[in-house]
């Protein structure tokens, strides 16, 4: 090491001997600057989000009093690996390694906890359902200075303190990028949109996701002027943070990828359901709107726990916006109830890009679209479409294969969406079939680029996006993307689903 650097470090260390108080990240004590060095008192600051063994390192550095602070009820520290030892030391804050929380979760009172009650971000609408769903224990009481405190510009649609944006009539899609087991939900971020484009208004905002694909996805709905005041992430990110306004996207809906994902299932206190619940609804200072499929999210043959009693508080408690309401004069998305085909015309004689996924359906609403489709070349078109169990495709599809558009055969399809040029549309159903359901459709650059993105299947084992299809030279049938396993585990294959599986059968009964 150099003469001045390490003269550098030794002029740190004596500031920190001589300092009254010396501010640093955990880390730090097992670094140059505080390495053995000692102090009357140490305060370790968001305890829960430290391991318990760096949380002994850090107490190490103390000669005297060692204070940790934090919520066991939030988000634990970040571990990696999932090996016994790292589940027990790195997993777990010194809160639960200690056995306070569990203690607590006993209705007992561990010697040298001292609870906090009173809290100072929330209003009292929003801190009084956190308290009830994550601290039935030990209410939180909302201070006198947040009713005092003065109310910032609001959107039009943040009438109430606690809102819910209930999305089960729309039975909106959650799907993930080929089988993996991360999530997005594409109506969503199209509500997610038509919100943030009336939300001008607000000083600060969060929206935020359990689910890291559809974090990345709502960045692309900030607009550029906002800086830091203006976010978008997942709870795990924002632990810490806190806006004026919270739009919370739940993005499991029970359609698409039907199982639920554990963190709605499993919401027991303590459970990384609850902490996020938890963590996310507590970021708000002014406004909290949850965004949601209740039918599916809030279920009455389920444990009454945490989760559970969070969506019912939220069910009783909060305003209810209806969606419909919300894209009624909406410049960005639409609900759109009549002349789709006409409306599909006119985005394809803007596009020069072309994207589709089309659920098992009789697609009756292809033909017409065949001038439009073909307009688009073929090199920056794909379109996905599930055949059926017997791996044959609707004739529509077949067809259009036939008059050179780039008909993709894939299975399971999950998605029911489509990105023309700029414009993102989705459906309940497979958008040109009989009965597409509510449809949806958003003028947005930024939000059709990253959903395209998002979407965009890699070649390998199987041709990719904007790749042409190959068929099989036995049957000339179209060659299908499978992407699970038989198993159910997430696999890319490529085959012919009647002269491959039908080999197979052969050869499993000669042996």
């Amino acid at each position: 090491m150099p003469v001045d650097e390490i003269a550098g470090i030794e002029v740190r260390r004596q500031m920190c001997r001589d300092a009254g108080i010396v501010a640093a990240t955990a880390h730090h004590v097992v670094l140059e600057t505080l390495r053995e060095l000692t102090f009357d008192v140490v305060v370790l600051d968001e305890a829960n989000m430290t391991s318990a063994v760096l949380a002994m390192l850090v107490a190490g550095a103390g000669r005297g009093h060692t204070v940790l602070a934090g919520d066991f009820r939030q988000l634990p520290p970040v571990a990696r690996a999932e090996t016994l030892d790292v589940l027990d030391w790195l997993h777990r804050s010194p809160f639960e390694r200690s056995g306070i929380a569990q203690a607590v979760t006993r209705g007992e009172q561990p010697p040298g906890l001292a609870v906090l009650t009173e809290q100072h971000r929330m209003r009292d609408d929003i801190g009084r359902v956190v308290s009830r769903a994550f601290y039935p224990d030990s209410p939180l009481r909302t201070a006198v200075s947040v009713a005092k405190r003065r109310r910032p510009r609001r959107a039009p649609w943040a009438t109430s303190e606690l809102l819910l944006l209930d999305t089960s009539g729309l039975h909106p899609r959650t799907t993930g990028r080929q089988g993996a087991h991360s999530r997005y939900n594409v109506a969503h971020l199209q509500l997610d949109a038509a919100l943030v484009r009336d939300g001008t208004a607000i000083r600060s905002l969060g929206l935020v996701t359990p689910f890291a694909p559809q974090a990345r996805l709502l960045e692309s709905l900030l607009p550029g002027n906002r800086g830091d005041a203006w976010v978008a992430s997942t709870v795990q990110r924002f632990q810490g943070g806190e806006r004026d306004v919270v739009i919370y996207d739940t993005v499991d809906t029970g359609y698409g990828i039907r199982q639920l994902h554990e963190w709605y299932t499993d919401g027991h206190d303590g459970s990384t359901g609850a902490r996020l619940l938890n963590v996310a609804a507590s970021r708000a200072r002014e406004h909290l709107l949850i965004v949601g499929a209740m039918d599916s999210l809030h279920c009455w043959d389920t444990d009454r726990d945490a989760v559970w009693t969070f969506f019912e508080e939220l069910e009783v408690r909060a305003e209810h916006l209806d969606w419909q309401d919300l894209l009624y004069d909406s410049p960005v998305t639409e609900h759109v109830t009549q002349h789709l085909i006409d409306r599909l015309r006119n985005d394809l004689r803007r596009a020069a890009t072309l994207d589709m996924w089309l659920p098992r359906a009789d697609l009756v609403n292809l033909p017409p679209l065949l001038p439009g489709l073909k307009a688009v070349p073929p090199s920056r078109s794909t379109i996905w479409v599930e055949p059926d169990a017997h791996g044959d495709l609707a004739p529509q599809a077949r067809q259009a294969s036939r008059e050179g558009l780039n008909i993709r055969p894939v299975t399971p399809m999950l998605e029911s969406f489509a990105v023309i040029g700029d414009v993102v549309w989705s459906a309940a159903n497979s958008l040109l079939g009989p009965a597409p359901g509510p449809i949806l459709r958003t003028e947005h650059p930024a939000l059709a680029v990253a959903i395209r993105q998002a979407q965009h299947r890699p070649s390998g084992l199987a041709p990719g996006s904007n790749r042409p299809a190959r068929r099989c030279t036995r049957c000339r049938r179209l060659l299908i993307r499978f992407e699970t396993s038989i198993r159910g585990t997430p696999e890319i294959r490529h085959e012919c689903q009647s002269c491959d599986r039908a080999g197979a059968r052969h050869i499993r009964q000669v042996i």
